[in-house]
């Protein structure tokens, strides 16, 4: 919460740059990134074959009003972390996007 703009675009780079090494990645109190990683998050990826690397995945990464293609790991993966006080408020949309556990 609070974050500035810079400080957005920094944390958006880190996790398209974790997309890109197939780390894992837990996103918490990011509300104001998550319409960033729609396509991702909805695992809309474009497959590029490559005949000496094998297939390559990317996906689209936005930043305010730009959008750029993001390689993804296929061992990738996004955790976000909701707290069940703010569950109700999600758009349902959003949520169906993941798999739900309770902690």
């Amino acid at each position: 919460p609070g974050d500035t703009h810079l400080q957005k675009i920094n944390t958006i780079a880190a996790i398209c740059h974790s997309a890109i090494e197939g780390h894992t990645v837990v996103m918490a109190q990011t509300d104001d990134i998550h319409e960033s990683f729609y396509d991702l998050f909805n695992q809309r990826f474009r497959r590029i074959d490559d005949q000496d690397r094998g297939p390559r995945y990317y996906a689209n990464i936005a930043i305010g009003a730009h959008s750029k293609p993001c390689r993804v790991h296929p061992e990738f993966q996004c955790v976000v972390v909701v707290k069940k006080s703010e569950v109700k408020n999600m758009p349902a949309p959003f949520l169906n996007r993941f798999e739900k556990y309770r902690l």
